[in-house]
C-alpha cells in the first residue's frame, strides 16, 4: 500500500509538471465526476426547477414569461452567454461540479498539502451530495452556487475583494447562501482580519442580490418570494417534514460529518476560538432553512464549508501520516454507506444504476 502510495504521488507530481497544476486539477476533476456517475444512477432529462433554469437559459430576462425563480440568475445567464440553453443547459452544472472537484485539488496543493492527501480530500468530497445533485436533478444550479461559495471562502484568507465578489455571485445564483454568510464572516475574521472592514464588504456582496431582486418585482411577481416562504400552508409543511431532518442532514455528507464534530472539540481544546466558531455557524445557521424549506439533504450542502475546513485543519493538527491513515480507512467506510437524499416526501436510495439493473434482473428471473 505505501509503495502504491508513493507511486500514485509520483505520477500526481509529473502531471503537474508536464500538464500544470491547474490541468491536472481539472483532469482530475473530470475522473472523480465520472466515478461518481458510477456510483449513482444519473438523469439526463431535466426535472422541476431544472426544467425552469433551462427555460430560462434560452431567455433570462424575458419578464413575460414570469419564470417562477427569476430571482435566481446567474446559472441561466451563463447557461445563455455560453450558449448551453434550452435542452443543453443541464451541462453547466455538470461542468461547474467538475470546477468544484478542481477547485478542491487546486486549492489543497496550493496550501501545502501533498498530492496524495489532496487526491483524498478530493476523493472524500466526490462522494457525497455535493455532486449527486446535478447527477440525479439535472438543470438544478447548486452546483454553480457551491462553487462560487467555495472561492469565497478559499480566498478569505487572502482577499476580501475577492471573497466578497464570489459570495455576491453565490448569492445571485441562489440566495440561501445568505444562510452560509456568518460562517464567511467569521472564517475570515479567524485570520486577524479588520472586523469593520470584513463587515462592511461582506455587507456590500448583498446589495447586487437585493437590486435585481428589486428590479424584478417592478416587472413581475415571482413565485419563490417571501411571502411564499412565509405563507401557513408553506410553513406547515416545513413543520410537517421536521422528523426527517436528522436522516436528511446525515446524508448531505454521511461519515463526513466526522470531520466537523472532532473538529469543534479539538478546536476547543486548543483554545482555537474563532475558527470553532465558524465550523459552528457552518453547521448551525444552513438548519434554520428548514423553518421555510424542505428539500433537507439538498438545503444542508451548503454547509460543505465546515466539512472542507475540517479536513484542512484535522491535517494541520494530525499531520501527515494520521491524517492519511485515517482518511483512506473513513474513505472506504463511507463508500459503503449507500447514498440517499431525504425530501418531504421521505428517503430516497441513490442506488447505482448497475445494482439496479441487477435487481431488476433478479426480479424478472423470479418471476
Amino acid at each position: 500500500m505505501k509503495v502504491f502510495s508513493k507511486d500514485l504521488n509520483s505520477i500526481l507530481l509529473e502531471s503537474e509538471s508536464k500538464l500544470t497544476l491547474l490541468a491536472t486539477s481539472l483532469f482530475l476533476g473530470i475522473i472523480f465526476f465520472g466515478l461518481a456517475m458510477l456510483y449513482v444512477s444519473p438523469q439526463f432529462e431535466p426535472i422541476y426547477h431544472g426544467k425552469v433554469f433551462c427555460e430560462m437559459s434560452s431567455s433570462p430576462f424575458d419578464f413575460a414569461k414570469a419564470y417562477p425563480l427569476q430571482n435566481r440568475i446567474l446559472a441561466p445567464l451563463l447557461g445563455y452567454l455560453l450558449f448551453l440553453r434550452g435542452d443543453l443547459f443541464f451541462i453547466l452544472p455538470y461542468a461547474f461540479t467538475v470546477f468544484l472537484l478542481a477547485a478542491f485539488y487546486f486549492y489543497s496543493r496550493k496550501h501545502a498539502n501533498t498530492p496524495l492527501e489532496s487526491l483524498l480530500i478530493t476523493a472524500l468530497l466526490a462522494f457525497s451530495s455535493l455532486v449527486f445533485l446535478p447527477l440525479i436533478s439535472p438543470g438544478y444550479t447548486d452546483s454553480v452556487t457551491f462553487f462560487f461559495v467555495f472561492l469565497a471562502f478559499a480566498l478569505a484568507s487572502q482577499s476580501i475583494q475577492k471573497s466578497s465578489l464570489f459570495f455576491a455571485l453565490a448569492l445571485l445564483n441562489h440566495e440561501s447562501c445568505v444562510f452560509i454568510l456568518p460562517a464567511l464572516f467569521l472564517y475570515r475574521l479567524s485570520f486577524k482580519a479588520n472586523f469593520f472592514t470584513t463587515f462592511i464588504f461582506y455587507l456590500v456582496s448583498c446589495i447586487p442580490l437585493l437590486a435585481y431582486r428589486y428590479y424584478v418585482s417592478q416587472h413581475m411577481a415571482t413565485e419563490y418570494s417571501l411571502d411564499f416562504y412565509f405563507s401557513t400552508n408553506n410553513l406547515t409543511t416545513c413543520i410537517n417534514t421536521w422528523n426527517l431532518i436528522p436522516s436528511g442532514v446525515f446524508y448531505a455528507f454521511k461519515l463526513l460529518w466526522f470531520f466537523p464534530l472532532f473538529i469543534l472539540v479539538e478546536s476547543y481544546r486548543r483554545g482555537d476560538n474563532l475558527f470553532l466558531f465558524s465550523i459552528l455557524a457552518a453547521m448551525f445557521f444552513p438548519l434554520l432553512q428548514f423553518i421555510i424549506a424542505y428539500d433537507i439533504t439538498r438545503m444542508m450542502c451548503i454547509s460543505f464549508p465546515a466539512v472542507v475546513l475540517s479536513l484542512f485543519k484535522l491535517k494541520e493538527y494530525w499531520g501527515n501520516e494520521k491524517f492519511n491513515y485515517f482518511t483512506k480507512y473513513l474513505f472506504f467506510f463511507n463508500l459503503l454507506l449507500l447514498p440517499a437524499m431525504v425530501f418531504k416526501e421521505g428517503l430516497f436510495p441513490l442506488n447505482p444504476f448497475w445494482l439496479e439493473w441487477f435487481i431488476h434482473s433478479i426480479q424478472n428471473t423470479i418471476q
